[in-house]
């Protein structure tokens, strides 16, 4: 077993100065190129295979460097999408690779079948390859790739002939095939969702570029720039200048900026759709930005609705009732507690995030790489210069920023340890409406006139009221009184080792929570080992 590691790989000549692609992926790891189509991740992997020019960098395999060797000496096996079977049976192209490697033939019909079994083509071996579907066909191809044993494989698009229903359980079984290879794997794939399902490590790149480089987990969490966020799936909620603490934008709205990050001038504030939700305006529960509906969309048993929010649109789940609001209807954002993102504009970024950014593998903290990150000038890396202070902008906060927004929050842009928050540190107030979702609560009030109590006393009918019973004749019970109404932003903070079902029924009590039962039942077994048939 052996490791793959590229340092400072140039592969083609550009017009602007570039950075090197340097990333290393170990034994048994599966490592995923990510990118828009034309972003140069195929041309990466064909350079790793050694069928893509590279004017300058190293690609080594253990300690082996193969930069200089032809294809078929550097052990890389690679599956395009465009690979083709030769003309024959099943067993013919599988047996192709084992042929060409010296196997003896009284060993190739055994490692035939163990691969054929591996991709979930057993029984196959006779088959004539012109009669194959498209998914069968890709999966020979697979097969013909790893009969040999090479010492790295690399797979462009591994589902683009799956259907979307079936990739789910395609993504899984194939991380099984991967690992049960115990050899460097890199994906290449314009999904962020085959990386999700399969890879260990996400590489985000863009004009033939790796713009960050870390576990799937912290580059998805936490996006060291615009760009990178937009490429990974999120959007900007709120975009505008910085003013005593909050982005303001017209027409959108404003959002406090928590303590502790190094923002100036123009910033964002960018969300993931997957934890952003659509209430009513005036719930208390926005972050703070609101849009106007454009349209609304069924998606199962809810919606989807298209928020007008400034210049573009936004999309959100509805999960308040099961009826969309009305067209032109004011909407506001509602984000889960720690999701935002907050970045300065232009886009500055830093160094890609790696898993070894201190010595015991787990980066700085998040107050570590705020209170240490300044302001730099995007091109050169160096100290940004000195800007005249933007227009005061006629807007009086409601309340202390101080008090409602804790300081160990999300730093700017950088990647949370495992790409979680870190739940037991936080403060239990975070998790009240108002504050754990970001809300601009209502004024302060003046305290209330002290209500008076009488004591609770059973019911008693009235001589002149006729008495109820229940069908076996005894008297039917008093009726219970009256509860008040539960204001949400007034639910009592979370306690410690309280469950988090508990504080997602205060922040949203609309929403129903699913609490798992003691016994679950065993889950049920796949007829087609995991990958479906076409």
């Amino acid at each position: 077993m052996t490791a793959l590691n590229v340092q400072q790989l140039t592969l083609r000549p550009r017009g602007v100065a570039g950075e090197p692609i340097s990333f290393r992926v170990g034994d048994g790891e599966i490592a995923a190129l990510f990118g828009r189509p034309g972003s140069g991740i195929r041309a990466i992997l064909r350079a790793l295979a050694g069928l893509e020019a590279v004017r300058g960098g190293e690609i080594r395999l253990g300690e082996q460097p193969v930069q200089d060797q032809p294809p078929n000496r550097r052990r890389i096996a690679l599956v395009q999408r465009d690979s083709a079977l030769f003309p024959g049976t099943v067993e013919d192209n599988v047996a192709f690779g084992l042929k060409r490697a010296g196997w003896p033939k009284s060993d190739r019909g055994r490692r035939v079948a163990e691969v054929l079994e591996l991709v979930g083509m057993t029984g196959a071996e006779a088959d004539r390859t012109d009669i194959l579907t498209e998914g069968e066909r890709a999966r020979v191809i697979l097969a013909r790739a790893i009969a040999p044993k090479p010492a790295a494989l690399l797979v462009e698009s591994p589902t683009w002939f799956v259907p979307e229903v079936d990739r789910i359980a395609f993504r899984g079984r194939l991380r099984e095939v991967f690992q049960s290879l115990e050899i460097p794997v890199v994906i290449s794939t314009h999904d962020v969702q085959d990386a999700v399902g399969m890879a260990d490590q996400l590489l985000v790149v863009h004009d033939g570029e790796v713009r960050q480089a870390g576990s799937v987990s912290r580059v998805l969490a936490g996006p060291s720039s615009i760009e990178v966020a937009e490429l990974v799936g999120y959007v900007t909620l709120i975009r505008g200048q910085v003013d005593d603490g909050w982005i303001m934008e017209p027409g959108a709205g404003a959002i406090p900026i928590p303590q502790g990050f190094p923002l100036q001038g123009a910033a964002r504030a960018l969300g993931h759709p997957a934890v952003m939700l659509g209430v009513p305006d005036g719930s208390g529960l926005g972050c703070g930005v609101s849009g106007t509906l454009e349209r609304a969309r069924a998606i199962g048993p809810t919606h989807l609705l298209d928020l007008r929010v400034g210049e573009r649109t936004i999309e959100v789940r509805w999960e308040w009732d099961q009826s969309p609001p009305e067209a032109d209807a004011v909407i506001a954002i509602a984000v889960t507690p720690g999701t935002l993102r907050f970045l300065n504009e232009p886009n500055i970024s830093r160094p890609a995030s790696t898993e070894d950014d201190t010595e015991d593998g787990q980066g700085a903290s998040d107050g570590e790489r705020a209170s240490s990150d300044e302001p730099r000038d995007a091109r050169d890396g160096s100290a940004a210069p000195d800007e005249e202070s933007p227009a005061p902008i006629e807007y009086e906060p409601r309340y202390d920023v101080a008090d409602d927004i804790p300081g160990d929050g999300v730093t700017d842009g950088q990647a949370l340890d495992d790409g979680r928050s870190d739940w037991s540190e936080r403060s239990a107030a975070e998790f009240t409406p108002s504050r754990g979702l970001m809300a601009d609560p209502a004024p302060p009030r003046a305290d209330p006139a002290p209500v008076a109590y009488e004591p609770y006393e059973p019911w008693q009918p009235s001589s002149d009221e006729p008495e109820t019973f229940t069908p076996d004749g005894a008297p039917a019970p008093a009726p219970a009184p009256p509860r008040a109404p539960v204001d949400p932003s007034q639910a009592a903070p979370r306690a410690a080792g309280e469950s988090d079902d508990d504080s997602v029924e205060a922040m949203a009590p609309w929403l129903q929570v699913s609490r798992p039962r003691d016994e679950s039942p065993p889950s049920p077994t796949d007829p087609h080992r995991g990958m479906p048939l076409d």
